[in-house]
């Protein structure tokens, strides 16, 4: 085999595994294609990226092109307009007639299309992928046909051979129980992303609930206060509007908190802890005379409970860049639930038992820019899930929600609400016990650069997530659905963190290696790398950067023979 077929090979080994090991799953792709038409005729926008030829059944295939027939024209996308276009076109009878159309609008799920549109061009993958093994199977030359399936993988992941993730899609699981409901009622009637109806809804029920339900891992005591930051492509993303939403329903259940504990302006942590001080006390002499007495100077504030929205989350970001600001160690401290303390000699409050969660909103830009390779390191980054949000869809003359159809919402969060307020110590069922065992190492196996550091404390997060869908469903437990729905939404997380971050590893250096073998596909030698970087960064510290970037799998040396002597050659593993 020759030298590029080689090098073929070694690109092409993961296409390879996927297509061996596909199987036949020819049901669920056929649930997959139903889900994804069912909400777009529903309403849903049709989906990035999704086209005719993926779907496996042909009458799908007729309809989802239909689909994007009469969106290009420009009309509304239901089952009425498709069945015309169907008809126009001749391809009616083909896909049953008007009642086959109908059928796929019976139980619609707009909510989750993207997630079943991704099922369905993996399936499409997979099939396309498992025809090309099958050539080489049977005789055709592997230089012929491998190209073609390194084509192939490419195109499902060609963002993340250029450093950048496809955006994340929530699974189903997440919108489970009240949390689910709530986000159903509102989504048709928002331009909001309902990952941000749903973050926001959570974010407000873990503080309004309180402290007392929690989780114990070991000495760590768990309770509902999770910090989330929506990030926003751009400042179009809808991130307020949602918020509003979520806003409405809590001044009803509990208006007295609401009132009272959402705040904004976050700048210092002595702030922080003043909005949520024990009574402040200082020994005075009695004006008769006599020894000192305590004599209490300021009253402190009697509920803990406090939730800071921050719409420009920018804001805090470069607060805590600057220089002895005290907001990034405080915040940690907060999200741990631990009693809070200000050293400063003029502001001496604490605070015990505070129950603080921080909701923010950003665009991905700014928070590329702002978050330092500090607050990734000193465990700031890793205690908020950082949450892709975007525009879901337009609605010019703005959403029709009718209040009145948010009223059994609001008993029910009353109820749960009720329920948190009493609830104490939650542990997990026997069923989720197992499925825990089950995810546990995946969940707290390390990962390499700044997306590692932003996701280490996956575990916690975890646990937070299922005690919340716990507390919503009145449930003394959690149980399996708890479980599964918490770890849909870490994995949406996760998959955000991975958008937004890349495979970035926080080094500037390092980084910047990776940049520059980009661009030399077929490698560079180690002088011209150091060429590159303008001799700025020392022989020793290259070496450490490009033996790190090995150990890691991102580059590969290789020796090369020249006129001279051989040359050290560097380039990304990926090729």
């Amino acid at each position: 085999m020759s030298i590029s077929a080689v090098r073929l090979s070694e690109h092409g080994s993961a296409a390879m595994s996927t297509a061996a090991t596909a199987v036949d799953r020819r049901h669920d792709t056929d649930d997959a294609e139903a889900a994804a038409l069912g909400g777009i005729l529903a309403g849903a926008p049709i989906p990035d990226g999704l086209q005719a030829s993926h779907f496996y059944r042909r009458e799908y295939g007729l309809i989802y092109g239909a689909c994007l027939a009469v969106a290009v024209a420009g009309e509304p996308v239901n089952e009425l307009t498709v069945t015309h276009q169907l008809r126009d076109n001749g391809n009616l009878e083909a896909v049953g007639g008007a009642m086959a159309v109908s059928a796929l609008t019976n139980s619609p799920d707009v909510i989750n299309v993207n997630y079943y549109a991704d099922r369905v061009v993996e399936a499409w993958t997979q099939r396309e992928a498992a025809k090309l093994v099958a050539r080489i199977q049977h005789g055709e030359d592997l230089e012929v046909v491998l190209p073609e399936l390194m084509a192939l993988h490419r195109s499902e992941d060609t963002e993340n051979i250029a450093g950048k993730q496809s955006w994340p899609v929530l699974a189903p699981e997440a919108h489970h129980g009240l949390a689910g409901d709530i986000v159903a009622a509102i989504e048709p009637h928002t331009e909001a992303d309902p990952i941000a109806i749903l973050a926001q809804f959570l974010a407000f029920f873990g503080s309004c609930a309180g402290r007392t339900p929690y989780f114990t891992v070991e000495a760590d005591r768990h309770g509902l206060n999770e910090s989330m930051v929506l990030v926003g492509r751009t400042s179009r993303a809808r991130k307020g509007t949602s918020l509003g939403h979520v806003r409405r329903l809590f001044a009803e259940a509990d208006p007295a908190w609401c009132g009272n504990c959402i705040v904004s302006g976050l700048s210092s942590g002595e702030g922080l802890i003043w909005a949520v001080r024990d009574p402040i006390i200082e020994m005075k002499t009695p004006k008769g005379g006599g020894p000192p007495q305590g004599v209490v100077v300021d009253e402190g504030v009697t509920d803990k409970r406090l939730l800071v929205v921050e719409s420009e989350y920018s804001s805090p970001l470069k607060m805590m860049a600057r220089r002895g600001n005290t907001l990034s160690p405080v915040i940690r401290d907060a999200w741990d639930g631990r009693s809070l303390r200000s050293l400063v000699k003029h502001s001496p409050a604490r605070s015990t038992d505070p129950h603080i969660t921080i909701l923010g909103h950003i665009t991905e830009t700014e928070l590329r820019s702002l978050l330092t390779e500090t607050d990734a390191a000193n465990g700031y980054g890793n205690r908020v899930m950082w949450l892709c949000v975007r525009r879901s869809k337009e609605l010019p003359e703005g959403g029709t929600l009718d209040p009145k159809a948010l009223s059994s919402f609001i008993r029910n969060l009353r109820l749960a609400l009720d329920h948190a307020r009493k609830v104490g110590e939650i542990k997990r069922d026997p069923q989720a016990r197992a499925l825990w065992a089950r995810v546990y190492h995946d969940l707290s196996t390390d990962h390499p650069g700044l997306l590692g550091a932003m996701i280490a404390r996956a575990e916690a997060h975890v646990t937070r997530l299922s005690v919340l869908y716990a507390t919503l469903d009145r449930s003394p437990t959690v149980t399996i659905d708890h479980l599964s729905a918490s770890l849909a939404l870490w994995q949406f997380a996760e998959d955000s963190a991975r958008y937004i971050f890349g495979e970035t590893l926080g080094d500037p250096v390092a980084d910047r290696l990776l940049e520059l073998l980009t661009d030399k596909p077929d490698g560079t030698t180690q002088t011209a790398v150091h060429r590159a970087l303008g001799n700025h960064v020392s022989a020793g510290r290259l070496n450490a950067c490009l033996k790190q970037l090995e150990s890691l799998g991102r580059v590969i040396q290789e020796q090369r023979k020249t006129e001279g002597r051989t040359a050290v050659v560097w380039r990304l593993a990926r090729g």
